[in-house]
């Protein structure tokens, strides 16, 4: 399991969903990476104060997007050792 998680969301920011996923007993292992637009410096130091564990810069092309998506899948749901989570 893994969360991709954008700071901009309609009702609360992603800042205060990472707390929330942070701070919860079950889910405070799962993997987040922030995958936004913004590359503002406050935004990524804010981000892993927090507990991400990636941030990533959405490309500008769909297809670069795809290839990054691949990649993520590849490495956080392909190689990486994760905690299993009890819901």
């Amino acid at each position: 399991m893994v969360v991709l998680l954008d700071l901009k969301l309609p009702r609360r920011s992603g800042f205060e969903v990472l707390e929330w996923i942070k701070g919860h007993p079950v889910l405070r292992r799962v993997p987040v990476i922030i995958l936004t637009s913004s590359r503002e410096d406050v935004d990524l130091k804010r981000a892993y104060d927090l507990g991400a564990n990636s941030y990533l810069v959405k490309p500008a092309r769909p297809e670069e997007l795809l290839r990054m998506v691949e990649q993520i899948h590849a490495y956080w749901l392909g190689f990486n050792e994760a905690v299993r989570v009890a819901m």
